[in-house]
Formats: structure tokens, C-alpha cells, sequence
């Protein structure tokens, strides 16, 4: 063995070393995640149709003016109300006039004065619009409350749908919902309020009185580019006398903003709601404020006259 020459001069038997490479393509599976839905999709809503809300005037709307009435008397020590507020709304008011007394002031108004007393008795008509029926059989009632100042001749149109409950999916929360409002008035101005794709929710059915209990919607007028947004909850019962006679009521807060290009308008709407009478507002306060200055408006009116039961 020459182990010192190997060492040296690599003697003995050797051979280059080749190496053959070649591709080859090979298939991996790969594992994908389910996907994972963070936010649920939102129900699918069909919403109920609204009849039309009369395009004429407001005045034409108008019933006559508000009799002169001795003052109310109160409610015994004893009273009670005929009939207690109901923890569902089954159907609209009945069609009716109501006489209302009116507390309240203005301030910061274009109009002459600029600011004043909101005194005068206000005449309310409550009429009844013909039922609708949406694409997936949900049922409302529909109604309109006309309101004109005796004396300013100051004049609201609001309108009002009730939807009932459905055993469809597609359906709109059962409740007393604002489909539209209109006023002329030398103080505020004129507004059209006529939104699409549902209302406004004025208070559910059946009621919740819960703290945590809180409702919230936005509706919007393509026309007058009017918007109105509003949270509101059910603050409880409240017995409100009606010359002389309680009326078991639901007291309803509502606050929010109503905007257009022209106004923007910060509101709270206290209504006091007879679920029994079919959601008859028998006493309600609505206050306007502009931010940063401007119009402070504040009006309470109170019916002086029982509510009519639905025949």
C-alpha cells in the first residue's frame, strides 16, 4: 500500500464524480380554513307599502276651529281609567276630532316677532287611510293627524303606520312607525318629510319597558333630501287627565336630528301613547333646537276631549 504517495499524488483508481438532476413536479394539497363570517348578514326587510299622503294643501286637511270651552275640570281623587293601556297595538285610532290646549314658547326665529308664546288651542283630526298589505302578507294600519293653530293657522300633517306581526321572516318589526310629516308654520318654516323604504319607529308592539330596551331608525325623503334620525325607548305607564278623565298611557321619548339642505334641527319628542284607543297620542310635547343658536321652539299639546273607541 503507498499510503504516503496516495497522499501525495493521489495514486490508485479514480473516477469523476457526475451527478444527473432532473425536475419533477410533484402536487401538494393544501388545507384552507373554513371561512369564518364575523358579521352575520343583515335580514332581508320587505317593507310595507304606505298610501300615498295627500298632496293638496295641508289646509284643505284642516277641521274647524277649536269652540270656545270653559276649563277643564280635574280628575277625582278616586278616578280610574276605563280602560288600561294595552301591552300590544292591535289596530289604528279611530277616525276623530280632538281639541287640544297648547303650552309653549319660541326664540330666535326669522319670523315677526322673534320670539313668542305657543298658547293658542290647537284643532287635531285623526283619519284613517286604507290598510296595506306587503309582498310577504304582512298587514298595517294607516292613519293621518292633521293639526292647525287657531290662531296663526300654524298647520302639521303627520302620517302613521302600524305593522302588525307575520309569520313571514321578511317583515318589518311589529310597531307604530312615522311614515311622513308635513307643517306650515310662520315660525318654523315649511318642511316635507315624505321618506321611502320605511319610517320612522315611533314605539313597538308589543311594549318594552326595559332600561336596556332601546330602538334607533333613520328614514330619508329623496324629494326634499329631508333625513331624520331618532333613538327612542318606552319610559312606562302614565295616567294623563283628560278633563276629567284619566287616559292610562305609555309614556314614549324619542330624540334625534332632523336634517334638510336648508335646516338642521335637534328634537325631543315625549308622546303619551293609548295603546288601548289603537296608539292614540292623547298628550304630546316636541321641542326644536338649532345647533349653535337659532330657533328654540317648545310646544306641549294636552286633548281636552275622551278618546273615541274604535267601533
Amino acid at each position: 500500500m503507498c499510503v504516503a504517495a496516495l497522499a501525495s499524488t493521489g495514486c490508485g483508481p479514480h473516477a469523476a464524480l457526475q451527478l444527473d438532476m432532473k425536475q419533477v413536479s410533484l402536487t401538494i394539497p393544501r388545507v384552507l380554513a373554513p371561512a369564518v363570517t364575523l358579521v352575520p348578514p343583515a335580514p332581508i326587510t320587505v317593507p310595507l307599502p304606505v298610501p300615498p299622503i295627500p298632496q293638496q294643501n295641508i289646509p284643505s286637511y284642516i277641521p274647524p276651529a277649536a269652540p270656545k270651552t270653559p276649563a277643564c275640570p280635574k280628575a277625582g281623587e278616586f278616578a280610574t281609567p276605563a280602560e288600561p293601556a294595552s301591552v300590544d297595538v292591535s289596530t289604528g285610532p279611530t277616525s276623530a276630532i280632538y281639541f287640544q290646549s297648547s303650552k309653549g314658547s319660541y326664540s330666535g326665529s326669522a319670523a315677526k316677532p322673534s320670539s313668542g308664546k305657543l298658547e293658542a288651542p290647537v284643532v287635531s283630526q285623526v283619519a284613517s287611510l286604507p290598510q296595506t298589505t306587503s309582498s310577504t302578507g304582512q298587514v298595517s294600519d294607516n292613519w293621518l293627524v292633521s293639526r292647525v293653530d287657531s290662531v296663526t293657522r300654524a298647520t302639521t300633517l303627520e302620517a302613521y303606520q302600524l305593522a302588525t306581526p307575520s309569520g313571514s321572516g321578511q317583515t318589518v318589526t311589529p310597531g307604530i312607525y312615522l311614515t311622513g310629516m308635513k307643517w306650515k308654520d310662520p315660525v318654523r318654516g315649511e318642511l316635507s318629510f315624505v321618506p321611502v323604504g320605511g319610517g320612522v319607529e315611533i314605539m313597538p308592539s308589543p311594549v318594552n319597558t326595559s332600561s336596556t330596551a332601546v330602538f334607533a331608525s333613520s328614514a330619508t325623503d329623496p324629494n326634499s333630501l329631508t333625513t331624520m334620525t331618532a333613538t327612542g325607548n318606552v319610559l312606562g305607564r302614565k295616567r294623563i287627565d283628560v278633563c276629567g278623565t284619566l287616559v292610562d298611557t305609555w309614556t314614549v321619548q324619542l330624540s334625534g336630528v332632523l336634517t334638510s339642505p336648508n335646516f338642521r334641527y335637534q328634537f325631543a319628542w315625549r308622546q303619551q301613547i293609548a295603546t288601548q284607543y289603537g296608539g292614540l297620542d292623547v298628550e304630546d310635547q316636541l321641542t326644536l333646537t338649532t345647533p349653535g343658536g337659532g330657533l328654540n321652539w317648545d310646544r306641549t299639546l294636552h286633548d281636552t276631549n275622551t278618546p273615541e273607541v274604535k267601533k
